[in-house]
C-alpha cells in the first residue's frame, strides 16, 4: 500500500511547521508563499503568508494551495490558529472551493489551555464565537468541541475513517491525526545539527529568542513579507519559537538536546524550543 500523503495549508510559517512536525516519521517539505512544495514526502506544507493580509488574499492563496496539493495528496489539512488569529473563515472558504466534501473544524490546543466548548473557542484571557465566525460557510462546516488530548484523538480517528472530510485545526489535531493516519510518531534518532537557526514567528516568543541569542544561535525576527525560502539556505535545522517558555534557568544535568524530548538537535543547547514533543520545530 502506498504511503499516505497530507497537504497542509497554514497562514504563517510557525503554523505550517508546528502542524507538519507530527508527520516527521516520513519526509516533510515546507514552502513559503509563493513556493508550493512538490516532492516525495509524508507531508507537503505551505505558509500562505496571509496571517496579516486582507481576508480576500487569504482566501485566494488558500484556494491556490489546496488546488496544488489536491492531485498530489491523499488528504488535505487546514491549519487554524488556536486563538483564531488571521482570517480562518476566508482560509476555509478558499480551500472548500477546491475540496468537494465537508469540513470538520477542531482548533483546540489543550496543552496551551485553548479549548472549544459549546462551539466557542476559549483560551486564557479570551474567547470567540467560533460557530458564528464560520457561519458564512453554511452547512459545509462542522465545529467540534474538544477540551483534552483524548477528545482530539477521537476526532482524529473519525477523520481517518472518513476520507471525504477536510480536517481543520491547530497543531493539536495535527498531532493526533498523524498516528491515526499511520504516519507517526516522529523518529527519536536524528543526525547532529551543526548550523541551526532560531526563527521567531510571533512576538510572544521573545523570551525564547533571547535565550537562543545568548546561547550563540543566529536569531531572526523577519517582518511580514521579508522572509523567503532562500533565507533558509545553509542551515541544517530550523527552530520555530512560539511556545510559552520555561524558566530561564536550566540545570547543567539537562539533556544536550532539549527540543522534542531530547530527539531533535544533538549537541545543541539553544533553549529555543521549550514545548511539547513534535511541536514548534522543523528538521530540514
Amino acid at each position: 500500500m502506498a504511503a499516505m500523503r497530507v497537504g497542509l495549508v497554514a497562514d504563517d510559517l510557525t503554523g505550517a511547521c508546528d502542524s507538519a512536525a507530527p508527520f516527521l516519521a516520513g519526509r516533510v517539505l515546507v514552502g513559503l508563499w509563493p513556493q508550493l512544495p512538490n516532492g516525495e514526502a509524508a507531508c507537503l506544507a505551505v505558509s500562505t503568508e496571509s496571517r496579516h493580509a486582507p481576508a480576500e488574499v487569504c482566501r485566494q492563496r488558500s484556494r491556490e494551495a489546496a488546488a496544488h496539493f489536491l492531485p498530489l495528496c491523499d488528504r488535505l489539512y487546514a491549519k487554524l490558529d488556536s486563538r483564531l488569529a488571521g482570517s480562518p473563515a476566508a482560509a476555509l472558504a478558499g480551500m472548500l472551493e477546491v475540496w468537494p466534501g465537508p469540513c470538520l473544524v477542531a482548533p483546540a490546543l489543550p496543552a496551551e489551555g485553548r479549548v472549544t466548548d459549546g462551539r466557542r473557542q476559549r483560551w486564557p484571557g479570551g474567547e470567540a464565537d467560533l460557530a458564528g465566525l464560520l457561519a458564512p460557510l453554511g452547512g459545509r462546516v462542522d465545529v467540534r468541541d474538544a477540551a483534552s488530548t483524548d477528545d482530539l484523538k477521537a476526532i482524529a480517528r473519525e477523520v481517518a475513517a472518513r476520507p471525504e472530510l477536510l480536517p481543520a485545526g491547530s497543531a493539536g489535531l495535527a498531532e493526533a491525526l498523524a498516528p491515526a493516519l499511520g504516519l507517526g510518531p516522529p523518529s527519536r534518532s536524528w543526525p547532529a545539527s551543526h548550523r541551526p537557526l532560531a526563527l521567531v514567528g510571533t512576538p510572544a516568543a521573545r523570551q525564547q529568542a533571547r535565550v537562543a541569542r545568548e546561547a550563540g544561535f543566529q536569531v531572526r525576527e523577519p517582518a511580514a513579507g521579508e522572509w523567503t525560502a532562500r533565507d533558509l539556505d545553509g542551515f541544517d535545522a530550523l527552530f520555530l519559537t512560539g511556545a510559552r517558555p520555561r524558566p530561564a534557568s536550566w540545570p547543567d544535568s539537562a539533556p544536550t538536546a532539549w527540543s522534542c524530548s531530547g530527539s531533535c538537535c544533538r549537541g545543541c543547547r539553544s533553549g529555543a524550543c521549550w514545548t511539547d514533543p513534535a511541536r514548534a520545530w522543523w528538521w530540514r
